[in-house]
């Protein structure tokens, strides 16, 4: 596979991979009688770190 591919699913599965523990733990999520809730604050904390994650991967991988 060409790296430039593999770049990309790593940049795309970094992100993914950075929001599971939030999830997983419930975090920022809520359902009740039919209502889904989504707590913006927490979004915003697991979508920074999915960044910093994707930062992490073009630094390591986006030079030459």
């Amino acid at each position: 596979m060409h790296p430039v591919y593999i770049r990309i699913l790593a940049y795309v599965f970094s992100s993914m991979l950075a929001l599971i523990p939030a999830a997983a733990a419930g975090w920022g999520v809520a359902y009740a009688d039919g209502i889904l809730s989504v707590h913006i604050e927490t979004l915003a904390t697991a979508l920074g770190a999915a960044t910093i994650g994707s930062l992490g991967v073009f630094r390591l991988w986006g030079t030459r």
